[in-house]
């Protein structure tokens, strides 16, 4: 018998466990070190410093990064900016890294703030990781509080599914259960309904403004 496993990704606990433990080691993914060190990654290193320009490049306005991780985007935002993640230590990193912004724990698919309090929702490498119905609370959530979104996420390559379960090994040899998807960007766009922001081999971005009613 075949057991087929839920997506499951912002409300379950062990995901939540994974990367609170993984905070400490969580930039090592955009610089190459620790156990990325070895990997055969072409062009990453100069797609990360692209999308760091990209995100330092939108318009200064207030900001609220879901999903924040360590802040190693939510810095490069210029404005007023809000940090929220579920992981206290995730949190901890990112807001010393925003000297004159905020970073809060909080739950990115219920979030304890004001309609139309921010300009624009931003999330990194968070959206695809959320299954069908977690999507469209994200979605809802982000065109309540704000009149724009922009996502940042990981590109689909040659050869790997654009749909998978992953086993992550932390640097302690701890191993996980993640769900991920990889999108091209055209795929992305659409599926949010906006428009491609960036292109890459490795990362891809999209941009949504919301009608206002």
């Amino acid at each position: 018998m075949v057991v087929v496993q839920t997506p499951a990704f912002a409300a379950d606990q062990a995901t939540g466990l994974y990367y609170e433990k993984r905070a400490g080691e969580y930039d090592e993914w955009y610089t190459s070190k620790g156990l990325f060190a070895a990997r055969d990654r072409l062009g990453w290193d100069s797609e990360v410093a692209q999308v760091v320009e990209l995100v330092a490049n939108l318009p200064p306005v207030r900001t609220l990064d879901v999903a924040c991780g360590t802040g190693f985007l939510t810095q490069h935002l210029r404005g007023y900016v809000v940090g929220l993640d579920q992981s206290p230590a995730m949190v901890t990193i990112a807001q010393s890294r925003l000297p004159t912004g905020l970073a809060v724990v909080g739950d990115a698919l219920h979030l304890l703030v004001a309609d139309s309090a921010f300009d624009r929702v931003f999330t990194g490498h968070f959206y695809g990781h959320l299954p069908p119905k977690d999507r469209e609370a994200f979605m809802s959530e982000a065109r309540r509080v704000a009149s724009e979104l922009v996502v940042v996420d990981s590109a689909c390559r040659p050869g790997v599914d654009s749909e998978q379960w992953q086993e992550r090994v932390l640097n302690d040899g701890s191993r996980h259960k993640v769900f991920k998807r990889y999108f091209t960007a055209d795929q992305l766009a659409a599926e949010v309904e906006g428009e491609t922001l960036f292109d890459g081999d490795w990362f891809v971005a999209a941009k949504v403004q919301f009608l206002v009613d």
